[in-house]
């Protein structure tokens, strides 16, 4: 089954023309760029994977301007605007650490594809150069995917900016994150430890919230709203296949339970539209 989201805006929007769809399973990674084995100086490869698994507070306006260079097209350039003007407070505070005369830039693109170390990936997203850290956003898998897992894919991404930002930081306000780092030693360990319940969090108002004729689907579909767990089981998708330790401490029960609801993406609607 699969859904059509009818609660369309208009736009006239570019949008580039994905590879045909192919099955796949694959996993996320990160490996330094430059052989070295200074923390900052990774690339982080995110790709999709078919099983997938796990607050923040909510809603409302903050006005500010996004030094955020934005070059996404199609329904990417959509999924980023409702994220960023309608997420949560995790999510605008996120991306506020890039706002006016901010110390790192983010420049956010689209690619029909994206690949890192021979393989085509979700997206990658790499470290400071010349100040702008750069994410690449790849049209052909977003296009495959449920827009609430393209969302994901855009969030984890921009999570991934911001800890590059406190790595790579001058201001000792973010020395304690650099020390907490260096007792996780990869991004995704840290995201798996800190970041996971956010995404949860975040993810759940944005389906209920922004994309709400979906979450009535899926009401309709399975005969239950959808549960804080089933949340998680899409924020930890990109993270559980590294066996980061926070995945590893989870017990074998509660691992299978989540993989079991983190199918349910699938039947979720693809399409998005959006207004200027």
């Amino acid at each position: 089954m699969s859904f059509f989201n009818k609660r369309y805006f208009t736009v006239i929007i570019e949008t580039r023309a994905p590879s045909p769809p192919t099955p796949y399973v694959s996993i996320s990674y990160m490996y330094p760029t430059d052989g070295g084995q200074n923390q900052g100086n990774y690339e982080v490869g995110c790709e999709n994977n078919w099983n997938f698994g796990g607050g923040a507070i909510y809603g409302g306006e903050v006005d500010f301007d996004l030094e955020i260079i934005n070059e996404l097209t199609g329904k990417a350039k959509c999924l980023d605007s409702l994220l960023t003007k309608n997420g949560t407070i995790f999510v605008k505070d996120l991306l506020k650490n890039f706002e006016g005369e901010s110390e790192f830039d983010i420049k956010i693109r689209s690619q029909d594809k994206v690949v890192s170390k021979g393989k085509e990936v979700n997206a990658t997203t790499t470290k400071p150069v010349n100040k702008i850290i750069t994410i690449n956003i790849s049209s052909s898998k977003l296009n495959q995917h449920a827009a609430l897992d393209g969302a994901r894919t855009i969030l984890h991404e921009y999570i991934h900016a911001d800890i590059f930002r406190k790595l790579n930081t001058k201001y000792i306000e973010d020395l304690d994150f650099k020390r907490t780092y260096d007792a996780y030693g990869t991004q995704h360990e840290v995201m798996g430890a800190l970041y996971v319940n956010k995404m949860r969090d975040a993810l759940k108002y944005f389906h209920k919230n922004v994309l709400t004729e979906d979450f009535n689907k899926y009401t309709a579909y399975y005969g239950e709203v959808p549960s804080d767990d089933f949340y998680e089981a899409l924020a930890w998708r990109g993270l559980k296949e590294h066996n980061v330790k926070a995945w590893t401490d989870l017990s074998t029960e509660r691992q299978e339970e989540i993989n079991e609801l983190s199918i349910r993406v699938d039947v979720l609607t693809k399409a998005v539209i959006c207004s200027n």
